[in-house]
This record gives structure tokens, sequence and C-alpha cells, in this order.
């Protein structure tokens, strides 16, 4: 199979793979994908002039540990139906991170349909968030009705958005950075799909807002933030009052949010979600890009195991000086610890701290002060992520 990045002259096939295993092109997010498609983001593989599997690669900038790093974001892996079970899938994927990584991208993100296929590929579950499913009943005394309310129906008002979520993610990690256009493709997805944005404000000015639907009964949230605890209650409030078209609220939240320990009944109703997958494409070019905290020193050499990209499978070492760090591959030496490409995405990406590895046997290390030498390098962080393509 060849795998090639799509031309212009590619659209039609890549658009008829997509309605085939997705939605179809009458749909409002077709439609929407689709007008803003770039070839020059979606890899394809091809058997004999025809596609046989296809992925987008969406560009995307997330802040990781303390720098902001190009981060593709893998969705529509599809696979034609005679191409199935044929393993090419996995190839695909190899591809992809071939191509991110000769792009200059360390990291990658997918939001995984079924998590369990992607971990022998390499990418884990960094990202959860708090499902909740609430009737809005159980809202009645956790609102508030400070501040005014107004509807957001064009771009223009992308900026009093932003101000809201960068206070809402400013001591958060791993989030996706939303610049005008990011804003702009968000709100146009968002509006596309007939969903409506409610902005609040208050007296310091921008302090929240809610992307939204009313369908069947359900007054559900896509997308949330807010500037402090009282700005959420009036969110929860406004939701609140549409209780005459809406029996039940529902709405993902960080999942360090506490809200669900102020429910009457917080036994049902509340779930934990697990939501975006992550991968370290390329260990050198990573753990060398990213930040470490203030005073760290380190030098470690480290055991990677990757079965999918070989360029991670193999010896390293890593220093670090003045909060900075440079990876390289070597040949030979004696790891300090081993681990794979997964445990050592979930350890950069945050999402578990070292004693959690230890603890569940994913990573072996042949001192205690090399443990405590790696929780110093990669404290476990609270991750957020709320991007839909």
């Amino acid at each position: 199979m060849e795998f090639r990045i799509a031309s212009a002259r590619d659209r039609q096939q890549v658009e008829d793979l997509w309605a085939y295993c997705f939605e179809p092109p009458e749909h409002p997010f077709f439609r929407w994908y689709f007008e803003a498609w770039q070839p020059d983001d979606t890899l394809c593989g091809w058997e004999k002039g025809n596609l046989h599997a296809c992925v987008h690669l969406n560009p995307y900038t997330l802040q990781i540990r303390g720098q902001a790093l190009p981060v593709p974001y893998i969705v529509g892996l599809a696979t034609a139906p005679e191409a199935r079970r044929g393993g090419v899938a996995g190839k695909l994927l190899y591809a992809a991170l071939r191509e991110m990584r000769r792009r200059g991208s360390y990291f990658n993100i997918l939001m995984p349909s079924k998590a369990g296929f992607y971990y022998p590929y390499g990418w884990e579950l960094c990202y959860h968030q708090l499902k909740y499913h609430i009737n809005m009943d159980e809202l009645r005394g956790l609102t508030s009705s400070d501040g005014t309310f107004e509807m957001v129906r064009d771009t223009a008002g992308w900026l009093k958005l932003a101000a809201v979520y960068d206070s809402f993610t400013s001591h958060r990690h791993g989030f996706a950075l939303r610049r005008q256009r990011e804003w702009e493709r968000l709100m146009g997805s968002h509006h596309a799909e007939n969903g409506h944005i409610a902005l609040l404000t208050n007296g310091s000015g921008p302090a929240g807002y809610l992307f939204y639907h009313i369908r069947d009964g359900l007054f559900t949230i896509g997308d949330m933030a807010y500037t402090t605890a009282q700005a959420q209650r009036s969110l929860l409030g406004f939701m609140y009052n549409h209780r005459s078209q809406a029996t039940h609220g529902v709405w993902n939240s960080p999942y360090v949010d506490t809200l669900h320990m102020a429910l009457a009944n917080p036994k049902e109703g509340v779930s934990v979600y697990p939501f975006m997958s992550g991968r370290i494409v390329d260990v050198a070019g990573a753990l060398s890009a990213i930040t470490y905290p203030a005073g760290t020193q380190a030098s470690l050499t480290i055991a990677v195991t990757d079965s999918l990209a070989d360029w991670n499978d193999g010896l390293f070492t890593l220093s670090v000086a003045d909060g900075r760090g440079e990876m390289k591959a070597i040949k030979s030496g004696n790891p300090s610890l081993s681990l794979t490409i997964n445990d050592l995405s979930l350890l950069v990406f945050g999402r578990l701290s070292i004693a959690e590895l230890v603890r569940t046997g994913r990573l072996t290390a042949t001192s205690a002060k090399s443990l405590e030498l790696l929780d110093s390098l990669f404290p476990k962080c609270e991750n957020y992520i709320n991007e839909y393509f």
C-alpha cells in the first residue's frame, strides 16, 4: 500500500470514505468540516488507485509542560470495507507517526471511539472528564442569578469568550491554545449544528460561557468555562431557567470539578468519562522541547519500548539543568529505568504520577533515587482539553 498526503484532486474519494464511515454529505457537520478541509493535513493509503484508508492530522497547539507545542489531532481514521482486518489501520498509524515526526511534531492526541484499539499502538488515555446527566430539579439551590447574559450569534464575539477560556485554563495543563482562527472554527461548527452560545458578564467583564443545544428534553452543553465558582453557579442558573424546555442537563466538566459533592444525590447522574488519548511521537524531540521545574538537575539513562515507531525504541540519556532538558539516543548503557511508550506518554502528559506507575507495575527502576528524581522532573498535572476536531 502507498501512503501519501492528499491533494485537491483526491477530495471526492476522501469525502466518500468519510461519508461511508461517519456521517452522510447532507449532515451539517459533514458540510462544515469539508468546507474547511485541507488536503495537506490528510494522509491517505492507496491500493491500485483506490483509497483504502485515510486519517486527518488536524493542527492544534497544546500547552505541554510549559511549552506551546504543535500537536496534530488525529480524526477520521477510516478504512474502506474491502481493506478491513488486513492490518491496514496499524500501517496507517505508523505512516501518520512518520509524517508527524517529519513535520516536527513531538506529541499527538486523538479521541478514541474504543481506547483499547489504540493501546497496542502506543496511545493511552491522558485526559478524563466528569460527565453529568442531571435532572434539572437536582440543580435547585446550586444556582446563582449574578451577572447578565447575552447571546453570541456571530464570530465577532470571540474575544470575550477567549478571555473566559484563558482564565479557565490558566492553572491547567495540556489544554489547546485557541486563537482567533480556532475560535471562529469552533463557533462556526457549533452554529452549523444549530447550537446556541450564551455569554455571562459581571462587574469585572466576561465571566463565563455556554455552548449548548436543547433537543429531546435535554439541555446539552458542549463547552463551558467560567472565571469563578460564582460564575459557574450563574451558568447553572441559566441552564436551570430552561427546565420548561428540558428535563435534564448534560455536560462534561474537568476531572477535578467538585460540583458533584454539592448534589443532593451524587450517586446518580455523575460518571468518569475517558475523553482524549495522547502519545509521544518522538521521544528525543519531546523530552528536549518541554521545560522542567526550576532548580531540578538530572542525568538519567532510560530504556523505552515502542513496537510501532522504531526511532523511539531503545536507550536514551536525559540531561536536565536550569529548566531545560536534552534527550539523546545512545547505542549502549545501563538504564536507570525502563518503560513503554504508553507509560512514558502517561508520565510526560502528566496523567499518572511516578508512584501510580510503580504501583500498577508499569515502570521499573534500579533505585528509589531514580524514582525520586523522575518524580521531581514530571509532577502530575491537572489535564484538561475539550476539543472536538
